[in-house]
């Protein structure tokens, strides 16, 4: 018989959401400027909290945007953001909250040529153009 300590750590160790992100979804409660900037913040504090996505949770595709932008959720709270121009992809990015990915200014990191957070993009667009049923890990 081997005796040897296993010391399995609680998930909630390892997984959580973000104090910068925590922040987030309490400091907008009850603030939402629409029902889609409702829907964005409830389903993704959701996800942070409930769903791992570990093949990518596609929130926006390239092609259903004019700017051509496109975000994935990866694990719990890691975020990723690109831009793909006539084919082409530009430099991705990621980020360790959903925070952080609003705060990043669009023009900054080469995606548009105005300046713009990428919150502001995604409140122009009224949220409209995410979607929260494209996690690869179920499809």
């Amino acid at each position: 018989m081997s005796n040897y300590n296993t010391n399995i750590m609680k998930t909630e160790e390892f997984f959580c959401t973000p104090p910068e992100d925590a922040k987030l979804f309490e400091n907008m409660r009850g603030k939402y400027q629409s029902e889609n900037e409702k829907k964005f913040f409830q389903e993704l504090e959701y996800k942070e909290e409930n769903e791992a996505s570990f093949a990518y949770d596609w929130l926006l595709e390239h092609n259903e945007n004019n700017d051509g932008l496109y975000m994935y959720r990866q694990s719990y709270s890691e975020y990723a953001i690109n831009r793909i121009v006539n084919g082409k992809y530009m430099t991705e990015w990621h980020f360790s909250s959903l925070a952080e990915l609003l705060e990043i200014n669009l023009k900054e990191y080469g995606y548009l040529d105005r300046d713009i957070t990428f919150w502001q993009w995604l409140k122009e667009q009224d949220y409209s153009c995410i979607r929260y049923d494209r996690d690869g890990d179920w499809d």
